[in-house]
């Protein structure tokens, strides 16, 4: 018995995914894990914090490309030399552009957001720890050793806090957008709640 073969069509169009809309949800869903496993609490933490501070500097590609195309094309170079070197210097290049005054470097949160952004570049460009120590204590227990690497400034407590300044931080940019010519550029109350992506497609007959 001869069967009919499946019709064939032809979808295309286009999708859009959102790097820090995911990246913030990630940082999210780590936190969410390391409430329900506390004996992995510290590392995901740390992997919470990678997170938060990656999703900033996305938000802040996603508003230069839409906003600053023209900046964003020669991003490498651009934002390679002062006062435009690295994440501070995309910051304050959007916020020239949209006359908003940048918050204090020394004051929460853009303090908290710039110590992430330094904890994120020991994480990425990661070095072995080697430390002597010398320890007096009672014979037959056993001494106390030294804090593995970066557990002294990464806390819990201190990353929570430090992901929270980048969500306010990220919220004021936000609102200043909405307030200025390239308000076209957010949607949404929060610029890392809703949608991770979406795009449209039409459907074809297949030649």
């Amino acid at each position: 018995m001869e069967t009919t073969p499946p019709r064939l069509v032809i979808s295309s169009g286009s999708h859009t995914s959102f790097a820090h809309r995911i990246l913030w949800e990630s940082s999210q869903r780590h936190l969410a894990l390391a409430q329900a496993h506390p004996d992995d609490g510290w590392m995901l933490h740390l992997s919470a914090g990678l997170l938060a501070a990656a999703a900033f500097e996305a938000y802040l590609n996603y508003v230069g490309e839409e906003a600053l195309p023209h900046v964003w094309e020669e991003e490498r170079k651009y934002f390679n030399t002062p006062p435009y070197r690295g994440t501070d210097g995309k910051l304050l290049r959007i916020a020239e552009e949209i006359d908003w005054e940048l918050p204090p470097k020394g004051k929460k949160p853009y303090s908290g957001v710039r110590s992430l952004q330094a904890i994120r570049d020991k994480m990425v460009h990661g070095r072995t720890q080697r430390t002597n120590f010398r320890s007096k204590h009672k014979a037959g227990t056993l001494p106390d050793f030294p804090t593995t690497w970066l557990q002294d400034e990464t806390p819990p407590k201190r990353i929570r806090g430090y992901i929270n300044d980048v969500e306010l931080l990220s919220v004021q940019l936000h609102e200043a957008l909405k307030q200025s010519e390239f308000m076209f550029v957010i949607f949404g109350s929060h610029p890392y709640a809703g949608m991770l992506g979406g795009g449209t497609f039409s459907v074809a007959e297949s030649s």
